[in-house]
């Protein structure tokens, strides 16, 4: 059945049962991931599944989200060896933006229109956009 030329599932952080069914008739999958130590743990978990289940590293983006400014975290750099991946995105923490959009009830890229942050959310959507065309 047809349901869209682009359907975003947010599947939630492991790959029950369920959500493996949904995997084989995606195109591409997209894991959003933070600095978090645990966070990427989890994730080289859930890339090494994916590949033992056939999924091409093709199919898959990493996009990295800082979700608070913290002084120590993990580099880009050090994020893509852990988890053997190219970083597609990376979007950067704005939380003073973040929390003024929100409570304005409008996109975090209104507040700062050509900033950092507004800039990554482009290129992510740019990699989504490449899919349909």
């Amino acid at each position: 059945q047809y349901l869209g030329r682009v359907i975003v599932l947010d599947l939630g952080p492991s790959l029950p049962p369920a959500v493996e069914k949904v995997i084989p008739v995606c195109d591409e999958i997209m894991i959003v991931v933070d600095r978090y130590p645990q966070t990427l743990l989890q994730t080289k978990f859930m890339l090494d599944h994916l590949a033992q289940k056939g999924v091409s590293s093709g199919r898959i983006k990493i996009v990295l989200v800082d979700r608070v400014r913290a002084p120590k975290r993990p580099s880009q750099l050090q994020v893509q060896k852990q988890l053997e991946r190219e970083i597609s995105a990376v979007i950067p923490a704005v939380p003073d933006q973040a929390y003024r959009a929100s409570a304005q009830n409008e996109p975090v890229i209104l507040w700062q229109p050509d900033g950092p942050a507004t800039r990554q959310y482009y290129k992510l959507a740019d990699l989504v956009s490449q899919q349909v065309r």
